[in-house]
C-alpha cells in the first residue's frame, strides 16, 4: 500500500477547507450572532374603521427572509407573528385590524381596537442581519365610502420606527461584558474593529 506524505494531506485538506469560503466582513462577523438589528414601531392606538398597514422592502441584492412579530401593549409574548420571504427588488405589504377592546378614558369605557406595537426581524437561526437590506414602514390607514357607494383612501398617516441594534458596551472584541439596545440612526456598530 503506497504511503501518501502528510504534508499533501495537509495541504489537500487546506485547500478543501478553503474552497467557495468567501472573505468575512469584519464588521458582520464581529456582530454576528449577537448583535441583532431589528426595526421597531411605538405602540399605536388607531380609531374604529382604521387598519395598520405594515410594509417591507428588500433593497438588498439577495433575497430577505423577514419576520414580523406583533405585540398587545401588556405583553411581552407576541400575539402573532408572520413570516415573510422577499425577494431582491421586491416589496410584501401586510393589513392588521386589530380586535376591539374596552378602553377606559376618564372614568368612560368605550369600544375600540387594541393598541399594538411590532418588531421587522430577523427569523431565528436564519439571517440575523436580515434588516441591513431591509426598509420599513408602517402606516395608518383607512377607506371611506362616499355617497355612491365608491370606496376611496384616506391620506395614510405614517408611523415613525426606531432601528435598534443589540451591541456590546466596552471595546472590541466584545468578550464578556454588557450588552444594551442602541437605537441610533446607525446600523452598524460605532466602534471600529480590532484585529
Amino acid at each position: 500500500m503506497p504511503r501518501i506524505p502528510t504534508a499533501a494531506i495537509l495541504v489537500l485538506a487546506g485547500i478543501a477547507a478553503g474552497c467557495g469560503a468567501e472573505p468575512e466582513d469584519p464588521i458582520y462577523a464581529d456582530t454576528h450572532p449577537l448583535s441583532v438589528p431589528v426595526t421597531i414601531t411605538p405602540s399605536i392606538q388607531i380609531a374604529s374603521g382604521q387598519v395598520i398597514l405594515y410594509k417591507a422592502s428588500n433593497v438588498g441584492m439577495g433575497p430577505a427572509a423577514l419576520r414580523l412579530q406583533v405585540y398587545t401593549e401588556d405583553n411581552g409574548i407576541p400575539a402573532f407573528y408572520q413570516d415573510f420571504k422577499i425577494p431582491p427588488g421586491n416589496t410584501v405589504s401586510y393589513v392588521y385590524a386589530p380586535p376591539p377592546v374596552d378602553l377606559d378614558l376618564g372614568g368612560v369605557s368605550v369600544q375600540a381596537p387594541q393598541a399594538v406595537r411590532a418588531t421587522f426581524g430577523p427569523i431565528p437561526r436564519v439571517d440575523q442581519n436580515v434588516m441591513r437590506q431591509v426598509v420599513a414602514n408602517v402606516q395608518i390607514m383607512r377607506a371611506q365610502q362616499d355617497g355612491e357607494g365608491n370606496a376611496t383612501l384616506d391620506p395614510p398617516i405614517v408611523v415613525p420606527l426606531s432601528h435598534c441594534n443589540f451591541e456590546p458596551r466596552g471595546t472590541v472584541p466584545y468578550i464578556g461584558g454588557t450588552w444594551y439596545w442602541n437605537c441610533a440612526p446607525g446600523v452598524y456598530p460605532l466602534k471600529p474593529v480590532v484585529r
